[in-house]
């Protein structure tokens, strides 16, 4: 050995979470879900806004967190000339996209 004491288990309890019954683990319904998780978001005070950009060309997803309005507005700027892009953008009051095919939504 190289003189390092191995990990301790540490024991966890699948069995007891995959034998509980089903009424334990409530369904929300969607409208639930879309309020609870995809409405509701919260940003840090520091930042303005975050950006997640698509590209339907390669698929690669790019996201960037911004602290100042200007540099954030001068980044979508560029990436919206691109006709493969997509952009999702998060401020703390609004959720904007901006889609490949010229569709604001």
């Amino acid at each position: 050995m190289n003189g390092k004491k191995p990990k301790p288990y540490s024991e966890n309890n699948w069995r007891l979470i995959k034998g509980a019954p089903l009424e334990l683990f409530p369904t929300p319904t969607f409208d639930e879900f879309m309020t609870e998780r995809v409405e509701s978001w919260e940003l840090r005070p520091s930042y303005c806004s975050i950006n997640r950009v698509y590209n339907t060309k390669s698929g690669k997803v790019t996201e960037k967190a911004y602290k100042q309005v200007g540099p954030a507005q001068e980044y979508l700027a560029n990436q919206l000339n691109d006709e493969h892009i997509e952009v999702a953008t998060a401020t703390h009051s609004e959720l904007y996209f901006f889609s490949a095919d010229g569709i604001n939504e």
